[in-house]
């Protein structure tokens, strides 16, 4: 038996769960296919949430703010820091997923717990948890499936001080020293938050400045700031190397420098999160770069053909994408959007969620 809806949404992040509310909300019957047992996606669990929480419990515990004025810092026993942090972590993603549940009921969208795959026919089967399949049929199908960390070949992951952005989450103490290998939103983020916590961080920065797609006056005055608190910034610096040598963790430059710190974080970049969605069965012809995903053609599709929008990157028609999801939502179910989207060309919109 299969299900039939206006729109059907692979994953329940801050895109995909926008996207539906914007259709529920013009009267749309929408359900929502997340593969976790909680909806709000990475930002909610693994990623924004988490640390914001920690980088602002980590200024508040350590007095960081006020140490200019007062010249005075903090000593916290390092158990008693680990325990803060996570515990009040644990407690923002807890409000902040019953937050993204509750727009969910509030807009009457199911939410069907299970792994999503696409189907000919604009069919979406999903694989549920309990180990039972549903069919779902949709005019719109809109894939959200999220990001995670890139394990690049060559980074020891497996090595219980070797972390990316997901797994440091899970700390089991504070280091004394640490290096971050790459200086972009995720690694520069974390670098400020254990060296507020009194962490010595060497943070490798790949290419000439912190933060390459921002204004490159705003990268200099981070740089500064970061020099200011103590940290080593190394830019135009590669880890050439991660490996644990003679019992010690060890990370080899590729200008010869040698760092031994007690853990690593490897935070160089995000790719799509893999998923057997069955691209092959779509008549779709999809190329990477970037880390966006778009078709070759620009001209929309003919009437019958199968409608799809994706929520990451720009590209142009048929998968128009937004990070918010509104607003290709609202052009593909032909209903009225709160965003003024026709003063946009039709082959192209914003990231922008404004």
């Amino acid at each position: 038996m299969t299900d039939v809806f206006d729109l059907v949404v692979i994953g329940s992040g801050p895109a995909g769960e926008k996207g539906a509310a914007q259709a529920a909300y013009f009267g749309k019957k929408v359900a929502i296919v997340e593969r976790s047992s909680e909806p709000g996606g990475v930002v909610v669990s693994d990623a924004g949430v988490p640390t914001k929480t920690l980088r602002e419990t980590a200024l508040y515990i350590t007095g960081f703010k006020q140490r200019e004025v007062y010249g005075l810092s903090l000593n916290l026993d390092p158990a008693v820091t680990l325990e803060a942090l996570t515990s009040r972590a644990a407690d923002v993603i807890a409000i902040s997923t019953q937050a993204v549940r509750a727009n969910i009921e509030r807009h009457g969208i199911e939410l069907i717990h299970g792994h999503g795959s696409l189907g000919p026919g604009r069919r979406v089967r999903v694989r549920l948890a309990d180990g039972g399949e549903r069919v779902l049929s949709a005019g719109v199908i809109l894939l959200a499936p999220g990001s995670r960390p890139a394990h690049p070949a060559g980074i020891p992951f497996d090595d219980p001080d070797v972390h990316d952005s997901v797994s440091i989450l899970r700390l089991d103490r504070i280091p004394r020293s640490l290096v971050v290998v790459g200086a972009g939103a995720v690694g520069c983020e974390y670098a400020s938050i254990f060296t507020a916590l009194g962490v010595r961080v060497t943070l490798l920065d790949p290419g000439p400045r912190l933060l390459p797609f921002a204004d490159a006056e705003a990268s200099g005055v981070l740089a500064a700031a970061f020099r200011a608190v103590g940290m080593d910034l190394r830019q135009r610096a590669r880890a050439a190397l991660i490996e644990r040598a003679g019992g010690l963790l060890t990370v080899r430059l590729d200008d010869g420098g040698l760092l031994r710190p007690e853990k690593v974080l490897f935070a160089a970049g995000r790719r799509e999160t893999p998923t057997d969605s069955g691209w092959g069965s779509w008549a779709l012809t999809l190329t990477r770069r970037a880390g966006s995903w778009w078709t070759g053609g620009s001209r929309p599709p003919r009437p019958g053909s199968t409608r799809l929008v994706t929520s990451s990157g720009r590209r142009r028609w048929p998968v128009c994408p937004w990070n918010r999801a509104g607003l290709p939502s609202a052009m593909r179910l032909r209903f009225p959007s709160r965003t003024p989207w026709t003063r946009w060309p039709r082959w192209a919109c914003t990231r922008s969620p404004n």
